[in-house]
């Protein structure tokens, strides 16, 4: 091989090698953004069901508690909505710019060997007429070239395999060029609808504030509230017991992850849930003002149960994981708001509430301190906190004797 060929050879090798690696990250891109989609036609799923509900309700007459309900679920839908949005904005914008990087090099590349050629060309027919030579060197573009010489009939085969190299790679970088163009259209979709859906919940942010305040002020209401959280909390006990029916499922699941896990990292060990009694970590940095048990209500003075405890925090204050596991549920729950439900293997479930901005979705693996949320005031008649339980199959457990000392 003369050492011209073996130059071309070596430029198209790094560039195949190039290629499949920048295929690779694109396709890992088309997946996550093909998860967001589904994400968000669940989400739409549950607001049709929503307006639904409220449209079969609207023959009674609602009380402020059951417009309180709607319009939290709705907040809740919608917060969840706009972050898939913004999730998917940013993986779009990811992709956009790798693709961008690929056509540059791709275009260094073309250059290179649009030069190799031209030098080839004027080289092998310099000894030809002059006439030639101004038919090709007076052509408009490169293809116009190409096709000029290969008209004279005078080009040899490795010319011919540079030409439909050349070729080959313009196509793709015209290629690459639409697809920047679609999904550049498609962020400035995504920006729209996103723009669209924030005045929407801030609309909606500032009526649930207004009702609140009516609600916090009215013992009636507050009390009606109040037995609607313990009717959540019961529904939230049976969403956990059923959780059994696809506990093998489930489990085989999390342990194919931590095997996919601990081969790309060096003998790593995912420690079970129950070792770690006393030094798991804290969820969120707060204070807590509600503990496990039984507690008497501040402006009631009735007795309640809280199966967890409440961690006061700032409004997006970061909400993690605290082991690795698999999310068995996203959903919402009124007087909880926005509800997360992890399985960590051996029966062991925690529970993040009151939560916006969710990261995550159903049946998605995280590890320990990944974050999956922020705090909000999803479903809280106390402004911005994370309600947060451990269960133990069907037992709840009191997570201050599970959490490390210091928060």
């Amino acid at each position: 091989m003369r050492p011209l060929h073996k130059s071309v050879f070596l430029i198209f090798f790094l560039m195949s090698f190039s290629i499949f690696l920048v295929a690779q990250d694109l396709e890992e891109f088309d997946r996550k953004i093909n998860q967001q989609s589904k994400n968000l036609e669940q989400v739409s799923r549950e607001i049709d069901a929503l307006q639904k509900r409220i449209q079969s309700a609207s023959h009674r007459e609602l009380t402020y508690s059951d417009e309180l309900e709607y319009l939290d679920h709705q907040i809740g839908l919608t917060d969840r909505r706009i972050t898939a949005m913004e999730q998917q904005l940013s993986l779009r914008r990811e992709k956009v710019a790798l693709l961008k990087k690929n056509k540059a090099q791709n275009e260094v590349l073309r250059d290179k060997l649009i030069d190799r050629y031209k030098k080839r060309v004027v080289r092998f027919y310099t000894t030809h007429t002059d006439d030639m030579i101004s038919l090709i060197f007076t052509s408009d573009n490169m293809r116009q070239l190409f096709y000029r010489v290969k008209y004279f009939n005078a080009i040899s085969k490795a010319d011919k395999e540079l030409y439909y190299e050349i070729i080959a790679l313009i196509e793709q970088i015209e290629q690459e060029t639409r697809e920047i163009e679609a999904e550049e259209a498609e962020i400035q979709k995504t920006l729209a609808s996103l723009r669209s859906e924030a005045a929407s919940f801030r609309e909606m942010k500032a009526d649930r504030a207004q009702k609140l305040e009516k609600i916090k002020s009215d013992r009636k209401m507050l009390t009606q509230e109040l037995e609607a959280k313990e009717a959540s909390r019961m529904e939230l006990q049976r969403i956990i017991a059923s959780m059994r029916t696809q506990r093998e499922d489930r489990l085989r699941e999390l342990e194919r992850q931590r095997r996919l896990r601990a081969a790309t990292m060096s003998h790593r060990e995912y420690p079970t849930f129950s070792s770690g009694k006393g030094n798991l970590p804290w969820p969120v940095q707060g204070t807590v003002i509600g503990r496990f048990g039984r507690q008497i209500h501040p402006v009631l003075k009735t007795e309640t149960e809280n199966n967890g405890i409440d961690i006061k925090a700032p409004e997006k204050t970061p909400v993690m994981a605290i082991q690795d596991g698999l999310v068995t549920t996203v959903t919402w729950l009124r007087g909880y708001g926005n509800t997360i439900i992890i399985m960590h293997g051996e029966d062991y479930y925690t529970v993040y509430s009151h939560v916006g901005g969710i990261r995550v979705s159903e049946n998605e693996y995280v590890e320990s301190g990944q974050v999956i949320a922020e705090v909000s005031d999803s479903g809280s008649l106390q402004g911005h906190m994370l309600h947060f339980e451990i269960w133990d199959s069907r037992q709840k457990l009191n997570p201050e004797e599970w959490l490390s000392r210091r928060n």
